[in-house]
């Protein structure tokens, strides 16, 4: 039931099949990249709890082979992940890239890893912030028929480099950077939700299961319908991002 769990693109065998420079085998290297967190971890348990969840709506890392370098035989290469599988009602719908992923993971509060780069107005470079500590809370509220999310959110974060001249030593400085950090979330989520809420329309984000949780007797009767009335959910984000360190960043370049 701990047992890792991918799919990929193309045939399963010939991503086994592979010959990776730095490990022994394929599944060695994709044991590590589900290990980094980086993006999606999906055990055999989360599989069947996704499955069998309140939305019949799953996600999946997966997994594509690099190609191999020039004079390097076909099999001498590697897997990796770049991508998740979306699986509504037990068939793949379709696939979100890395950054639509870790806003999935944010929404179901499984972020681990994540970097931000950020140019705020006014600044004449980019600043970079990598997280510490991020925590996600949905919650549910039915008005009359319409149904609302509230996605809040608190994030912790270091700066890790400043290609500006700001000194962010400076309290004004951090808050205006805090504030670029909460906005450049927001816009990663909003556009998740625009794939895979308004477009795959899958629950992968499981609204569906607070729902059920927060409000066990009205979730009896949009069960039902649930299918339809996920995509228009109406959603609101409530981010407070704090920088902790600035790091290299309070030396401005």
């Amino acid at each position: 039931m701990r047992s890792y769990v991918f799919i990929s693109e193309g045939s399963a065998k010939d991503i086994m099949a592979l010959l990776p420079p730095l490990e022994r085998s394929s599944s060695e290297v994709l044991i590590e990249l589900a290990k980094s967190e980086v993006l999606m971890k999906v055990t055999l348990f989360d599989l069947m709890e996704m499955l069998k969840g309140e939305s019949d709506a799953a996600i999946l890392p997966m997994v594509d082979k690099l190609p191999p370098e020039e004079g390097e035989q076909p099999l001498e290469t590697t897997a990796y992940i770049n991508q998740s599988a979306i699986l509504k009602n037990g068939k793949m719908v379709g696939s979100i890239d890395d950054r639509l992923t870790r806003g999935v993971l944010w929404f179901r509060d499984e972020i681990k890893e994540a970097t931000v780069t950020v140019q705020p107005e006014n600044a004449d470079g980019l600043i970079s912030m990598n997280l510490i500590k991020g925590t996600t809370k949905l919650i549910p509220e039915i008005d009359g028929n319409q149904l609302k999310m509230t996605v809040q959110i608190e994030t912790i974060d270091d700066v890790i480099q400043n290609k500006t001249n700001w000194d962010l030593n400076e309290i004004e400085k951090q808050r205006v950077l805090e504030k670029e950090l909460a906005e450049a979330i927001e816009t990663r989520l909003t556009d998740t939700l625009e794939i895979v809420q308004k477009e795959m329309k899958a629950d992968i984000i499981e609204f569906g299961e607070e729902f059920r949780r927060k409000h066990p007797e009205q979730w009896k009767g949009i069960k039902k319908d649930w299918e339809e009335r996920f995509p228009s959910v109406e959603v609101t984000f409530d981010i407070e991002a704090k920088i902790l360190r600035t790091g290299q960043g309070n030396v401005p370049w």
